[in-house]
């Protein structure tokens, strides 16, 4: 056999050709290379692209009743489908934050006690 002979090779397409090692390492390769790059260019489209708003750009807002609220409580609600709570601390002061753990991300409780 020469160096230049091609005669495993045939015009026929996929299926009559064998699959041999090179070629599953080769298509193993790309495919995790190709899963790589798609895990890390995702995020970043996620991030840099806005959210888009169901309400055509409308801030979502949500009321309540100062008067409902005592100081010292705690109202939870769900404010753009995420967990929240608003804190009337006192008699002139009401906050309102996120009610996610920014650590493992579950809900947090408040104790009246310890504010």
């Amino acid at each position: 056999m020469s160096e230049h002979d091609n005669s495993d090779f045939t015009d026929e397409g996929w299926e009559h050709q064998d699959f041999t090692r090179r070629m599953i390492i080769k298509t193993a390769f790309i495919g995790s290379t190709l899963a790589v790059v798609g895990g890390v260019i995702y995020p970043l489209v996620r991030y840099l692209m806005p959210e888009s708003s169901s309400q055509g750009g409308k801030k979502e807002s949500y009321s309540i009743d100062v008067g409902e609220l005592h100081v010292g409580e705690a109202r939870f609600f769900n404010f753009k489908h995420h967990p929240a709570v608003m804190v009337r601390k006192s008699e002139q002061e009401v906050v309102a934050m996120s009610a996610v753990c920014t650590h493992l991300g579950c809900i947090v409780k408040f104790r009246e006690h310890d504010q």
